[in-house]
Parts: C-alpha cells; sequence; structure tokens
C-alpha cells in the first residue's frame, strides 16, 4: 500500500507507510478524525493518509450508512420498557426531526461516486461526540445544520 504525500517543494510524492504509521492509523482513528474533520488535508501527513483512504473505502461507507440507519429507526420506535434506552428522549427527537438530513448523509454514502475523505471523518466525528448536537446537549436545528455541513464535505473538491 502507498499513499500521496505532500512535499516540501509542493509536490506529491509515494509513500510506503511504515507499520508504525499503520498501527497509529488504525488505533489512533478518532485524533486522526478530528484532524480531517478540522481541515488537515490527507495529504500533509502520512497517517492521515491512511485514514482517510479507510474512511472511504466502500465497506466503511456502508457501515457509517447503516449506523445512521439504525439510530434513525432506534429514535422512531418507543423506548423499551426495563432497560436502558439506547437514545434519550431529547436526542430521539432531535433525530426525527432531522431525519430528511440524516437521510441525505445516507443517500451521499451509498452512492458509489468518490467521497472526500475530511467529510467521512466529520461524519465520524460527529458520531462519537457524546456532548455534540446529535446525543448531548444541542437542537435540532443544530443537529440539521451539522449534518447539513457534513453533506457538503462529503463531496470532493475536483474530481481527477
Amino acid at each position: 500500500m502507498v499513499v500521496l504525500i505532500d512535499a516540501a517543494d509542493g509536490r506529491l510524492v509515494v509513500v510506503r507507510p511504515s507499520r508504525a504509521d499503520r498501527l497509529y492509523a488504525r488505533f489512533f482513528a478518532a485524533r486522526c478524525d478530528h484532524r480531517l474533520a478540522g481541515g488537515e488535508t490527507p495529504e500533509s501527513d502520512v497517517r492521515l493518509a491512511l485514514r482517510a483512504q479507510r474512511l472511504v473505502r466502500a465497506d466503511t461507507r456502508r457501515w457509517l450508512a447503516r449506523s445512521l440507519q439504525r439510530l434513525l429507526a432506534e429514535a422512531s420506535t418507543p423506548a423499551r420498557l426495563g432497560g436502558m434506552p439506547a437514545l434519550t428522549p431529547e436526542c430521539r427527537r432531535r433525530l426525527t426531526e432531522s431525519a430528511e438530513a440524516v437521510n441525505h448523509v445516507i443517500r451521499e454514502l451509498e452512492r458509489p461516486a468518490p467521497l472526500a475523505g475530511q467529510g467521512v471523518a466529520a461524519l465520524c466525528v460527529l458520531l462519537r461526540d457524546g456532548r455534540g448536537p446529535l446525543y448531548g446537549r444541542g437542537s435540532g436545528p443544530e443537529l440539521r445544520r451539522r449534518l447539513d455541513e457534513v453533506q457538503r464535505e462529503l463531496l470532493p473538491l475536483s474530481m481527477w
């Protein structure tokens, strides 16, 4: 496996990642996702390039689409009695209100067209953030705004 990395002179160079790079990209995926979602380009670092490659793979995209579908299904079903609900009533309400935006993101993930790793990373950050508008405090409009941003970021800036 190889990745393209920005060289000091502005050219892209082919780099063969080390085992340590591959392990870092896997074990520190959340850290890499935050960096990518924050605007760092995959070409700026071998580890970010590895993580971006993994994020845009078809199996990762399918897994994320299924995760969003499960969240929507959970939000639309009554909470189970006697057990700990996976989603709070407030989270259910926000998801239900934002179902259209969630479905737009799901459709983008399911398309066979290329996606930008930064957008997929932004989605992963949103799904992991227990204090964000999905699970924590926030509003339906804030969640929809974040999902709209994710959808825009999923589209590559240019096609080769």
